[in-house]
């Protein structure tokens, strides 16, 4: 009915594909259970006047994250990665310690490495695909995020690699920011892909079906500033690979 970022009815479809795996993060047990995975359309479709992309044909019924969903990622390289980002955030937000929540946590090794880098910090990871489990500084809950999460006031929330999933992206926003309402100021970490960086580097294996949304940093700056947040800073890391 309309930009689910800008509400403008304007759109270019600019990459077509019949049919992609619907989930490309679930480890299947055997070869034949592989091959049998469902597929769906995959219709990349360009907002004209904000430039957000969003798969058309998307249908979230089809979506199922459970344990199976498996998005870690063994490399030594996104290790290193995850260090620097770790090691800015406890930096600037983190050095008296506090506790810290993720949105979409995964099975939480990024949460893992953030401790490291803020030895005196505690943090909560919530994530509907996750394993739970609890030591004396972290919890792991196999939910999704709501306003029941939040024990206390935040120092920080992180959203990573959560915000392409969701068919609704404003009113996503608005719920995390809905949900921290009632302790003033609270700042929030959030990293997607950017779309930009896709196109000029031909990176076709980026196009997914899970990923129903693609943000240039300009649609991204729309969607935020619609949500009720203020931008403090904003950049791109991993080799210009994502926006943060």
């Amino acid at each position: 009915t309309g930009c689910a970022v800008c509400g403008a009815d304007d759109f270019r479809e600019i990459l077509r594909r019949e049919a992609l795996p619907i989930l490309q993060n679930v480890v299947y047990p055997s070869r034949e259970e592989a091959l049998a995975s469902p597929v769906a359309p995959f219709a990349l479709s360009i907002c004209a006047k904000c430039g957000f992309g969003f798969n058309s044909e998307f249908d979230a019924s089809l979506m199922v994250y459970d344990e199976r969903y498996d998005n870690e990622v063994p490399s030594e390289a996104f290790l290193r990665y995850y260090r620097e980002v770790a090691s800015r955030l406890a930096q600037e937000f983190l050095r008296q310690g506090g506790v810290v929540y993720e949105v979409g946590c995964g099975k939480g090794t990024f949460l893992d490495v953030l401790l490291e880098a803020a030895p005196g910090a505690t943090a909560v990871g919530v994530d509907p695909t996750c394993a739970p489990r609890e030591s004396s500084r972290l919890r792991i809950r196999q939910q999704a995020f709501s306003a029941d999460s939040l024990e206390g006031r935040p120092d920080l929330i992180v959203c990573r690699h959560v915000l392409e999933h969701i068919p609704t992206p404003l009113r996503f926003l608005t719920d995390i920011g809905a949900a921290v309402s009632g302790y003033g100021e609270v700042p929030i970490y959030l990293e997607v892909p950017d779309l930009h960086w896709i196109l000029e580097h031909g990176a076709f294996w980026d196009f997914c079906y899970e990923h129903c949304n693609y943000f240039t940093p300009a649609s991204l700056a729309i969607a935020l500033d619609r949500a009720g947040y203020r931008v403090a800073v904003a950049g791109l890391s991993f080799g210009s690979q994502y926006q943060w």
